[in-house]
């Protein structure tokens, strides 16, 4: 009887302890045009969290499509991260953030713009502009 109490204690203890999940979550928007405030949300764009060393696991996401659209959520251990956000879904650079501390069960909320390429995107796209 006492080995199993001693036991239930130690178990209880160490639940206790566990350690919260830790996560990143934002929109990835950009502007229509370098001229504009008005923001248009990138989808299909992989987000990568990797933590400093090779004792973590790398954590990824694809920024949705629906509601709502351009949204990622990384969820992981507490740590020091390298975030990146990159193709294959659209012309932009690369963002890539280093030193990104997380505690644990702390909630990050980014708002990362990057920079795309506006030739590639249609100017009726882009400006609105209406064809007759």
């Amino acid at each position: 009887m006492n080995r199993l109490l001693c036991a239930l204690i130690i178990s209880i203890s160490l639940a206790g302890s566990a350690l919260a999940q830790s996560i990143v979550t934002g929109r990835l928007l950009t502007p229509r045009t370098s001229e504009t405030e008005d923001l248009i949300p990138l989808t299909g764009v992989w987000a990568v969290a990797s933590p400093e060393g090779s004792a973590g696991q790398t954590i990824t996401f694809r920024t949705w499509e629906t509601e709502p659209v351009g949204w990622f959520r990384l969820a992981g251990p507490a740590g020091n991260y390298t975030l990146a956000f990159s193709t294959p879904a659209h012309f932009m650079r690369p963002i890539v953030r280093t030193n990104l501390f997380v505690r644990d069960g702390e909630t990050i909320d980014l708002a990362p713009r990057p920079y795309a390429d506006y030739a590639v995107f249609h100017e009726a796209a882009v400006l609105n502009v209406k064809t007759e």
